[in-house]
């Protein structure tokens, strides 16, 4: 995907190499209604859908002030204003799943962590197809050991079309400790086609290939990984698998 920013007012993406079919699209950014829309690829031609999102300011006039003013102290670190000021919001109006969402992410950053996930089971139950809190609740359940029902969440947001790089990461994590290696392989190849500079995707593609059999790529990843990162705290073990490996 290519980002061009243009005069700050607008974003471009640009995919190319796609199979032929048709396409959903869904576009979020914080402090807008996440929306979407479809395209369809055809033979020899470029497929192009203009998205255009709408702000708290624009779609909701009445809470608009009171919106911008949480995200302002979810973003400066006032969780607990800003939990007050969405649980002011949500009392005007309980159908938006923002609100929830945005609530449910400052319950997160103050450590109610029970009070989060009902804030984005909320959100998703208003919008199922909301990425955010689907990819937020996926992580909180891998943090509490929760692997199994953690990838649920995390291949919802891959299939709704989640591109975040963490999101990626966490899905591998939790199935290396579901033990599915080559759905892990899978996932941690697609992360590095996102950025090839997450070094930490080397590193555990490497532990993937040392239990698939294949030391000569665990070697390589490894290698790889101890380059782009030298002060991971993995290194150590890292360099004595590459020993343990000649």
């Amino acid at each position: 995907i290519r980002r061009q920013r243009q005069m700050c007012i607008r974003d471009s993406f640009y995919k190319g190499g796609l199979a032929l079919g048709n396409y959903k699209i869904i576009v979020e950014k914080e402090g807008y209604f996440p929306t979407s829309g479809s395209i369809r690829v055809r033979l020899g031609e470029t497929a192009r859908a203009d998205v255009k999102l709408r702000s708290f300011e624009e779609a909701m006039p009445e809470s608009a002030k009171a919106s911008k003013r949480g995200a302002d102290l979810l973003k400066a670190g006032r969780y607990v204003e800003a939990i007050e000021t969405f649980t002011e919001v949500i009392s005007k109006d309980q159908s938006n799943p923002i609100f929830y969402y945005y609530r449910g992410a400052a319950y997160e950053k103050n450590g109610n962590i029970d009070q989060a996930v009902q804030d984005y089971q909320k959100a998703i139950e208003l919008k199922p197809d909301f990425v955010l809190p689907i990819a937020r609740t996926g992580r909180i359940l891998a943090k509490q050991g929760y692997y199994e029902k953690a990838l649920e969440f995390f291949q919802k947001a891959v299939e709704l079309g989640d591109q975040d790089t963490t999101t990626f990461y966490n899905y591998g994590v939790c199935l290396m400790n579901s033990r599915d290696r080559q759905k892990a392989k899978q996932v941690f190849e697609k992360l590095i086609s996102l950025d090839e500079n997450y070094a930490e995707a080397y590193y555990h593609l490497g532990i993937i290939h040392i239990g698939l059999g294949d030391s000569a790529m665990a070697k390589e990843y490894l290698q790889k990984f101890i380059e782009m990162d030298p002060e991971n705290k993995n290194i150590p073990i890292a360099k004595q698998i590459l020993e343990s490996l000649r």
